[in-house]
């Protein structure tokens, strides 16, 4: 089961948010499910209690889940497929490092708690984004192209580990034509970022929830 790398626009009031109540992540990642949301805010139960809760199917009517809504340019959906380490690896030359701005794709503040580990989400403020949209801006795709090492790439086993002397460079620069103008759309309306992993059911399910609410959705 693959690992796909996916990303959201918010805005920076919203990443608070998330980092003071990280379990809000749940409706982001997974709106279509709001069983992991209602299990991380609903008191813990044991004993008969528990036993009683599921034999009557008791779930998220007995929680208030919050709706989130979002501005113009807010909430937009990004998915760079499984192509994710070897984007990062042609900007930093590095497969999981790198100085910033050019690291931002594995840069950011880990959002931990409430178990939403599981998914590796990182937050990028709006000035991350600008700095990284400014970055991007500043690279042709000579240059893209000229950082295309699929040796090293393989020896530092970039994911998915299919990068060798027959790798073609151009399977990667469709991947940054969906990266580098949905960065730049992101800093022109003064967005961060939630980026996160997906697994290839849930990345479908997400890709059509987001393309039902808002069709400007990035490939």
């Amino acid at each position: 089961m693959g690992m796909y790398y996916m990303y959201i626009t918010l805005s920076d009031e919203k990443i608070a948010r998330l980092r003071r109540s990280p379990e809000l992540a749940y409706l982001i990642i997974r709106p279509y499910d709001p069983t992991h949301y209602v299990d991380a805010v609903r008191p813990p139960r044991s004993g008969l209690r528990k036993f009683v809760d599921a034999m009557i199917d008791r779930g998220p009517d007995e929680v208030d889940i919050p709706r989130l809504t979002y501005a113009e340019g807010e909430g937009v959906l990004s998915d760079l497929h499984e192509d994710w380490q070897a984007c990062h690896h042609v900007l930093t030359g590095t497969p999981s490092d790198g100085e910033p701005p050019l690291n931002a794709l594995l840069g950011g503040a880990p959002l931990t708690g409430a178990g939403i580990e599981k998914w590796q989400p990182r937050t990028l403020t709006s000035d991350q984004v600008r700095a990284f949209a400014d970055a991007l801006g500043s690279l042709s795709e000579a240059d893209l192209v000229a950082r295309f090492d699929p040796f090293k790439m393989e020896a530092d086993n970039v994911y998915p580990e299919i990068w060798d002397a027959d790798s073609d460079v151009d399977c990667l620069l469709g991947t940054f034509d969906v990266l580098i103008p949905s960065i730049h759309d992101a800093a022109a309306h003064g967005y961060g970022l939630l980026t996160f992993f997906q697994h290839s059911l849930n990345r479908c399910r997400l890709r059509h929830e987001y393309e039902e609410r808002r069709p400007h959705s990035n490939a």
